[in-house]
């Protein structure tokens, strides 16, 4: 099976995860957290991917470019101006040479395949393919290749993740379903949009991942003030650095 489709079948079952969760299934962290926590002082920011599809009437996703583009510049934003909390500075993508850039390429790729495999089966243990050891010895890399990217950070920041939003038409079609099926006495089940993004914190000398998180809030990242309330959240759990 070739990675970009082993990427989609990791998507698609990210779909399956329930809509909300606490707040102590949204955390996993590397077992030696706290002593490796202190080594990072200059986190360096990959810059977020936020793919945003719309459901039509008929139930098909149609990746929204824009959407993406709208969301991802919000949420970096939102970093920046909290950046100063933990010396976040950003890639500079568009810089990166040919080598760095299949080296930043693979690394993005790559965290797909990883960050999708740990969303699955390392939160919900009433969930068939959940592994609870793999939760319990949180162990996971991207491969110490991603130190070349910038030897001078002590960490990357990985954020990543999909949103589905209905469209009016589809709305209009789910509200239509609604009434008929009251009518004969059927509750439909509604199949509305879902959204899932994941955040990372990955030693840079090593490629471990020190710290992962999830949300399954529904935030609206077109707007800069629900992209606000995300990093806000990110940061209620993200780690104390430099101690």
């Amino acid at each position: 099976m070739k990675l970009s489709w082993i990427v989609i079948s990791i998507t698609a079952l990210a779909f399956l995860l329930p809509a909300q969760v606490g707040a102590s299934e949204l955390v996993l962290a590397h077992p030696d957290l706290s002593s490796k926590i202190r080594a990072v002082q200059n986190v360096l920011l990959l810059p977020p991917r936020v793919s945003m599809f719309e459901i039509g009437a008929g139930g098909t996703p149609e990746k929204m470019e824009d959407w993406g583009t709208a969301a991802q510049q919000n949420v970096v934003q939102a970093m920046e101006s909290r950046a100063a909390t933990f010396h976040l500075t950003q890639l500079a993508e568009q810089s990166l040479d040919k080598a760095a850039r299949d080296n930043y390429d693979e690394t993005r790729l790559l965290y797909e395949v990883v960050g999708g495999s740990i969303s699955i089966h390392t939160f919900d243990d009433y969930r068939p393919w959940h592994f609870p050891e793999k939760a319990r010895e949180f162990v996971y890399s991207l491969g110490s290749e991603i130190q070349k990217l910038a030897p001078q950070a002590d960490a990357f920041l990985l954020i990543e993740g999909f949103d589905q939003r209905t469209s009016s038409g589809r709305k209009a079609l789910q509200a239509g379903t609604m009434l008929i099926g009251a009518a004969l006495g059927v509750l439909p089940i509604q199949r509305g949009g879902k959204n899932l993004m994941t955040v990372a914190l990955v030693e840079a000398k090593t490629g471990t991942i020190l710290w992962f998180y999830r949300t399954l809030y529904p935030y609206d990242l077109r707007e800069a003030t629900e992209a606000s309330l995300f990093v806000e959240d990110v940061l209620k759990e993200f780690p104390t650095i430099g101690k």
